[in-house]
């Protein structure tokens, strides 16, 4: 059962989980430099240069399991080619030895696609110049059908990754205005091509999961909206194409991880010292504005294009003095105290609903079953309405 609680701008929902979270993933990626990019201008000690290197390393400190394969190329070559596994890596676990196995045996729970970053001066549904007949789009339903044929499962994420820079700056590095006009059109025009490359991408395979991750436009914000403005474009990029230095390969698996287990990348991961600084500083306020990006990253109809199942979302507590409890944090009983019928609901920050409890002439709430961790506790009225929702941590 999944019921909608409250939405003025912001979405609040209690979890019926169709797909659920999961702690392992096993992925494939048809891919290009901005996913993984070897070998780096910069050397680095390992893959820093690669999502799936930083996606290993956050999997490893939350617990979970990830194992990753893939292969370069455009649209174009991943659909009129055989699928096979290219990349390997120091730290992260191979997901498919295509020598010795069939795809199908693989058992991928998620497949990644992107298309090239210097396409998007003409609609995704133009043919390619020098590929008659092959659009983005065709090329892209051809590979996920080719993918779906071999696997009975899966969840798709289209990765939105960031512009082509050499048609704004011929040079590198860009100046100060040359930036600003780079990263309004990658929250602009750019970004809008993938809009309506995922919208078509949705209608033609209503049976496919089809998401998208906005990873170029949660670039445009961060870097034009946050502190991480102020880091000199040379410590990001590498060249005008613009290939990233490890800290937006860093940043690329934030926003992927989010969208791979749909929850937040773990809050005490230790960032390391080859991630730019300012990076580690804001290293939580990253991450939580990345999530709510994602939570109210809609289709048209209201549907999530990230998320598989629905998620917390609270920008601000609704307090009424009326109304309150006692103890916070708490140990085994909520008390309520205030004048009020309806109820109570105890609400994850990942948007598991864990208890439903009437309010009218039962006074606590049994929470002795509740796992640790910080909740929402919501009050709504008989008609349904909220009235109340606050933080809560439950010992």
């Amino acid at each position: 059962m999944c019921k909608k609680l409250w939405i003025p701008f912001l979405l609040l929902y209690c979890i019926g989980h169709l797909h659920g979270q999961s702690d392992a993933s096993t992925c494939y990626i048809f891919g290009h430099s901005l996913i993984d990019h070897r070998p780096p201008i910069n050397p680095t000690p390992s893959d820093e240069t690669t999502v799936p290197h930083w996606l290993q390393l956050l999997a490893n400190h939350a617990g979970k399991d990830f194992a990753v394969s893939g292969k370069y190329g455009f649209l174009p070559q991943h659909a009129s080619q055989p699928i096979f596994s290219q990349w390997g890596y120091d730290i992260v676990n191979s997901a498919w030895e295509s020598d010795y196995e069939p795809f199908s045996d693989a058992d991928f729970s998620t497949i990644m696609i992107t298309a090239g970053n210097f396409i998007q001066w003409q609609a995704h549904t133009e043919e390619y110049f020098g590929d008659p007949g092959v659009t983005p789009l065709s090329a892209t339903l051809q590979v996920m059908d080719n993918v779906a044929g071999e696997e009975d499962s899966m969840k798709f994420i289209i990765y939105e990754n960031w512009p082509d820079m050499g048609g704004i700056a011929p040079d590198f590095p860009p100046t100060a205005a040359q930036l600003e006009t780079y990263y309004s059109y990658t929250a602009g025009d750019f970004h809008e091509w993938w809009v309506a490359f995922h919208n078509d991408l949705d209608a033609n395979r209503p049976d496919l999961q089809v998401k998208m991750v906005p990873v170029g436009p949660i670039f445009a914000d961060l870097f034009t909206n946050t502190n991480l403005k102020d880091i000199p474009v040379t410590e990001l990029y590498e060249d005008n194409a613009p290939h990233g230095m490890p800290s937006i390969y860093f940043l690329a698996s934030l926003a992927s991880y989010i969208a791979i287990y749909e929850e937040k990348p773990p809050l005490d991961f230790e960032v390391p010292s080859i991630i730019h600084p300012a990076i580690a500083v804001l290293y939580e306020d990253i991450i939580d504005r990345m999530w709510q990006t994602c939570v109210e990253f809609t289709f048209g109809d209201g549907r999530n294009r990230v998320f598989t199942q629905n998620v917390v979302s609270v920008q601000d507590e609704m307090v009424d003095l009326t109304i309150g409890f006692f103890p916070n944090p708490v140990l085994d009983e909520l008390v309520v105290k205030g004048k009020m019928e309806g109820t109570l609901r105890i609400i994850s920050v990942n948007g598991d609903l864990f208890k439903i409890s009437p309010i009218k002439n039962i006074r606590t709430v049994d929470m002795s079953d509740v796992p640790s961790g910080m909740y929402f506790v919501a009050f709504f009225d008989v008609n349904g309405n909220r009235k109340f929702v606050k933080r809560i941590v439950k010992m």
